[in-house]
């Protein structure tokens, strides 16, 4: 059992680099995907307290990221940490999830993760330089050097480093 917990009930809290939060209770069910993708004992946070951007437009979240407890890792057996996400381009357009292999189109192309990230909770590229609109935005590549960039599909910010 973990610290915190007792018996019956188990707390979480979680907090995001963009000041949104959550904290409520651990659960534990049966998930099932497919009738061939069952998963017991799949552990899951019940919100009672969230505090997000988007406001109150969120139903739930599914964590994607390496961590013990993610969606990613509590399916690795079944699924290898395969996952494939396209975010929508605005409100009027749907988003897409695929998860372990599957075959996409061949104009869909793909990105290595660095090993500076390997070891990390999270998922990043390394940044050589910013376009906008088609024109490099003058930022020397060397402000870049020292860290790379992490995709969080969840946060809705972007923050470049003070140099740059």
């Amino acid at each position: 059992m973990q610290q915190g917990c007792s018996s019956s009930t188990c707390p979480y809290g979680v907090s995001y680099g963009d000041s949104s939060s959550s904290s409520g209770f651990l659960a534990k069910e049966e998930l099932t995907i497919s009738p061939s993708d069952v998963f017991p004992s799949y552990l899951f946070g019940c919100g009672q307290q969230n505090q997000f951007l988007s406001g109150n437009r969120v139903a739930g979240l599914i964590g994607l990221g390496r961590g013990k407890f993610s969606f990613v890792s509590q399916t690795a057996k079944k699924y290898n940490k395969f996952f494939s996400h396209c975010l929508p381009s605005d409100d009027s357009s749907i988003g897409h999830l695929s998860i372990g292999k599957t075959k996409l189109p061949r104009e869909v192309k793909f990105t290595p993760m660095p090993k500076s990230f390997q070891s990390t909770p999270f998922y990043g590229l390394d940044i050589i330089g910013i376009n906008v609109g088609g024109h490099r935005v003058p930022i020397k590549s060397s402000v870049f050097k020292t860290a790379g960039a992490i995709i969080d599909s969840g946060t809705v910010i972007t923050r470049l480093p003070p140099t740059a």
